[in-house]
């Protein structure tokens, strides 16, 4: 039976029931990309854990040794200290990134499954999402391990980086949504966010710390403020690296974006959904 409303449509209640008996799709079609993506290659899984690694060896010699940046809120910010906090603004990041990239055409590429009555086109957006999250994972577990490598203090803080991460997890899975319906009649969306990947790199605070863009910069920062990617990575950092509390009003921001994105997204997804046989 078809929702009657908006508010049927986006019923937590609803969506977790379509999404509960499909967890077992969800899971085979993560695996079937994470080996795609590898597929074929010399090294295999193992470029999971190198891409991420190169592309912090390049970012760090630029801004850290030739452009000494620090992350001044630290209670030590040194060199090492620098390489974490971008390590993990990174891998915020690319989880964001991603998304933009792949999610244009992630119908569009998909035709026989549009095509098929039966098949739960919902889920391609998860699938694609719990990709970003498994590399993420690794990369994660690669910054705690430097975390005890260079002999920073794991505080008790640590414990609220789930709560941190939550809402970028949420703002992802919107995008997600929204992108690839919309893609699906726009075919140049794919260049479009092209752009704005590279634009949320250096608009999220992935080389810089937030209060650096706040002091120098106000005017920029009057901006910056509203992005919830930047809050996110620098109550991370705060969290997970530095022993710091995050801002109790920022997490409601970000938390309130997330949800807001994520249900936006997942409502346009199903109001369009019905016709992308007709345009495939």
């Amino acid at each position: 039976m078809k929702p009657r409303s908006i508010l049927d449509l986006l019923s937590p209640y609803r969506i977790l029931k379509r999404m509960g008996p499909r967890a077992e799709l969800v899971c085979e079609l993560t695996k079937r990309d994470v080996v795609l993506d590898v597929k074929g290659s010399l090294l295999g899984l193992f470029w999971t854990v190198l891409n991420p690694l190169l592309m912090l060896t390049v970012y760090a010699v630029v801004f850290g040794l030739i452009f000494g940046a620090r992350f001044e809120q630290s209670p030590n910010p040194s060199a090492a200290d620098y390489v974490l906090g971008l390590f993990l603004g990174l891998a915020l990041y690319r989880l964001v990134a991603d998304i933009l990239l792949m999610a244009p055409r992630l119908i569009v590429n998909q035709p026989d499954y549009v095509k098929k009555v039966v098949f739960p086109l919902e889920v391609l957006p998860v699938s694609l999402l719990c990709v970003g999250i498994y590399r993420f994972m690794i990369t994660f577990l690669l910054l705690i391990s430097g975390v005890a490598l260079f002999g920073q203090e794991i505080n008790w803080s640590i414990l609220l980086f789930p709560i941190c991460m939550c809402p970028i997890i949420l703002f992802a899975l919107g995008i997600a949504y929204f992108i690839s319906a919309v893609g699906v009649f726009f075919r140049d969306l794919s260049q479009v966010t092209g752009v704005l990947s590279v634009v949320l790199l250096y608009a999220s605070g992935v080389f810089y710390p937030a209060v650096k863009v706040q002091m120098l910069a106000p005017e920029i920062w009057a901006w910056l403020k509203w992005n919830p990617i930047l809050l996110i990575i620098d109550a991370s950092r705060r969290v997970l690296l530095w022993g710091l509390l995050p801002s109790s009003s920022e997490l409601f921001y970000v938390w309130f974006t997330g949800l807001f994105v994520c249900f936006a997204g997942y409502f346009v997804f199903m109001k369009l959904r019905p016709t992308f046989a007709d345009v495939l």
